[in-house]
């Protein structure tokens, strides 16, 4: 999981790039030699976050039916790509999926699981559904 300091540089980073370049794509396609190559997909969610102004990710607790994919990040079946983290059913003292007929289907034969991450303040999950970044299991 990453640290806050390494939150906050990241999001600078997006930030700071939203100054010089118009679109997040410029940034990537031609400011790659200010990319660190070691960026993993949700570090550029980060970034993009402080590109659009939107509010820097912070840690929060939640919960979802079943465990944390092996992988690190729900995937989206319908549309066949990887979600920007895991998907929640809600984080606690804040938002919740608004889907409550896939929140019932997910339900079915898999236990309540507590969890920890960076709330993804970009995107949602494929159903409306809260993701969380670097996500692991609160024991």
């Amino acid at each position: 999981m990453r640290t806050q300091k390494e939150i906050e540089e990241i999001y600078n980073a997006g930030k700071s790039a939203a100054q010089e370049y118009k679109m997040m794509r410029e940034w990537i396609d031609w400011g790659f030699d200010e990319i660190p190559a070691w960026w993993t997909p949700e570090d550029y969610e980060v970034a993009k976050a402080g590109f659009i102004s939107a509010e820097i990710p912070t840690i929060v607790n939640g919960w979802r039916w079943g465990n944390i994919p092996q992988r690190g990040f729900s995937f989206n079946y319908t549309d066949n790509q990887r979600e920007m983290g895991v998907s929640v059913m809600e984080v606690y003292g804040g938002e919740a999926t608004q889907d409550n007929l896939s929140a019932l289907f997910l339900s079915r034969g898999r236990n309540k699981v507590e969890v920890i991450g960076w709330l993804n303040t970009v995107s949602k999950g494929s159903d409306g559904e809260p993701l969380l970044m670097w996500a692991e299991v609160i024991k």
